[in-house]
């Protein structure tokens, strides 16, 4: 059995919860993407964001990608035995 406290502040998380919008603004939905390629550590992933998003977010953020882009790379040779 709860109490009138907890009855007050869980109906208090519920209005909250119905206030969290979702950004889904062009540039987010490049970052979630690109997220999920540094993820996977797929390069492919992030050359098909940067295609994808291209004509339609700002260059900052394509170079941003690319920067990634690299790093895995480097990565993946860093992990390379010889």
């Amino acid at each position: 059995m709860t109490t009138y406290l907890e009855e007050i502040n869980m109906e208090q998380m519920e209005i909250e919860d119905d206030k969290i919008e979702i950004n889904d603004s062009v540039e987010y939905e490049f970052i979630h993407e690109l997220e999920m390629a540094i993820d996977n550590g797929d390069t492919r992933i992030i050359d098909n964001v940067i295609k994808k998003y291209k004509n339609t977010i700002d260059i900052s953020y394509i170079n941003w990608g690319e920067k990634i882009k690299l790093e895995i790379l480097e990565d993946m040779i860093d992990d390379m035995k010889i």
